[in-house]
């Protein structure tokens, strides 16, 4: 699929790429063509992500970032 997707779950986590390949039987989406998102502790971009469905994880790759915002899980209004 050619983006931008955005992808969203419960609890505040957001995550914005460009173009996704699903593969539903293998329960695997990896992301190419830069991503972005949020999580309730702070930002994060990559160039590519991996995630696999059944464990419930995502690797992120290729200039990967994380902004970590002190105290926001206290204080979620910010």
């Amino acid at each position: 699929m050619r983006g931008p997707l955005e992808f969203t779950a419960a609890g505040g986590y957001r995550m914005t790429t460009g173009a996704v390949t699903i593969d539903l039987k293998g329960q695997h989406v990896t992301g190419l063509g830069g991503v972005s998102g949020a999580v309730p502790t702070g930002t994060f971009s990559a160039d590519r992500f991996d995630a696999d469905l059944d464990e419930r994880t995502v690797t992120l790759s290729g200039r990967a970032r994380l902004r970590m915002q002190p105290g926001r899980l206290r204080n979620p209004a910010q």
